[in-house]
């Protein structure tokens, strides 16, 4: 963590179990979500990649609020989150 201390990042790329609006982007573990907190703080820009099976899902360490990242996920279906934070929709096929 000391190491990573003296980072600063342009963009960010970060997985999440769950997103929600109160909890933001969180995980089910907590040392991973130390480490992505302390990286997701240092970036300029911060992505969350996202499948829609994440949104409204809360898991138990959160590492970040919503309007501290961006998400890229494919179609939601609900402008919903677009109100907290940008969200890329993107086609996968």
């Amino acid at each position: 963590m000391n190491c990573l201390r003296k980072y600063n990042f342009s963009k960010g790329f970060f997985s999440t179990n769950g997103i929600d609006v109160k909890a933001g982007f969180s995980t089910p573990d907590s040392t991973e979500a130390q480490v992505k907190r302390e990286a997701f703080s240092r970036c300029k820009v911060a992505y969350v990649l996202a499948d829609p099976s994440k949104f409204n899902l809360t898991a138990p360490v959160s590492f970040g609020n919503l309007d501290q990242g961006e998400v890229i996920t494919t179609k939601l279906g609900s402008d919903r989150y677009k109100k907290y934070t940008k969200v890329w929709e993107v086609d996968v096929t």
